[in-house]
């Protein structure tokens, strides 16, 4: 992915979150806010589970041709 299509998508998103957390506070208060707090830090455990997740896999499959190479 090129710099400026980073750049384009990441500020995509933060305008997301922003609008959301704007538009939740004004429509039902404080309460909306710290659920969607809540929602973006279980979002980045989730993603990092994930990445983990699929390194393992990888790993684990490597492991597995090399050793069917072996044989």
């Amino acid at each position: 992915m090129g710099l400026p299509t980073f750049l384009f998508l990441n500020l995509i998103g933060a305008a997301a979150w922003t609008g959301l957390y704007t538009g939740l506070g004004y429509a039902i208060g404080q309460p909306a806010v710290d659920i969607a707090e809540t929602i973006s830090e279980q979002a980045v455990w989730i993603s990092l589970a994930v990445i983990v997740g699929g390194l393992v896999v990888h790993a684990a499959m490597s492991r597995f041709r090399a050793a069917r190479r072996r044989s």
